[in-house]
């Protein structure tokens, strides 16, 4: 799902993040703390660019479906679409 450019992202990021950490730390507690919270982070951004890649796949599949095909199929339809079919 995700490129080899988001994954090479997420681990410059981590390991930023990391080397950040560690001269900054001034104990394990704390260093344990700021490792939990990088963790959540990068996650967190792993999950925004899956997100954001299924929302492209979908909005190109969506472009070619007729709008026939997504009523038939309970999708959905946009506002416009929904007033064109109430006509």
């Amino acid at each position: 799902m995700l490129d080899i450019r988001h994954i090479v992202g997420a681990v410059l990021l981590f390991v930023k993040g990391l080397v950040k950490l560690i001269g900054e730390c001034e104990d394990f507690s704390e260093l344990e703390k700021g490792v939990h919270e990088l963790c959540q982070d990068v996650c967190n951004q792993i999950f925004t660019w899956a997100l954001e890649k299924i929302d492209t796949r979908r909005e190109a599949s969506n472009d070619t479906q007729t709008k026939e095909e997504r009523r038939e199929k309970g999708q959905r339809l946009t506002d416009s679409e929904a007033v064109e079919v109430i006509r």
